[in-house]
């Protein structure tokens, strides 16, 4: 079990030793998502103490609250060559694609996070 001083400060990204894992934006995003549920989790038990993060072990609930701990995942990396070109190495594969939009899929990313697309003006992103 990890304890930690401020176990209501997260960091992030480029912010964060994160266990080793390397500085990048996919990276990023999962220790945000991480962080989010358990913000979440401490905003839902605000009476329980936070004080811990899980390491997976079935250790007792009822004095502190668990925390998921971030596991670094696989390297991963995206070369852009160009507007339009780009390389990828994800979970061990190379795929490279020559079908890039210029502005590198923004409008795409908005639906990631929840957005109805929809509602853009398609023209912003071409």
């Amino acid at each position: 079990m990890l304890r930690v001083l401020y176990p209501h400060i997260f960091a992030i990204g480029d912010a964060a030793d994160a266990f080793g894992d390397i500085k990048a934006g996919h990276n990023a995003r999962a220790q945000g998502e991480l962080a989010a549920r358990n913000i979440l989790k401490m905003i839902e038990h605000p009476e329980v103490e936070t004080n811990s993060v899980s390491s997976g072990s079935s250790e007792s609930r009822s004095k502190s609250l668990q925390l998921e701990r971030y596991v670094p995942g696989l390297p991963g990396i995206k070369v852009t060559l160009g507007l339009k070109k780009a390389v990828y190495q994800r979970r061990g594969v190379v795929v490279s694609s020559n079908e890039r939009s210029i502005d590198l899929d923004a409008l795409r990313m908005w639906g990631n996070f929840g957005m109805d697309v929809n509602d853009l003006d398609p023209a912003l992103y071409e």
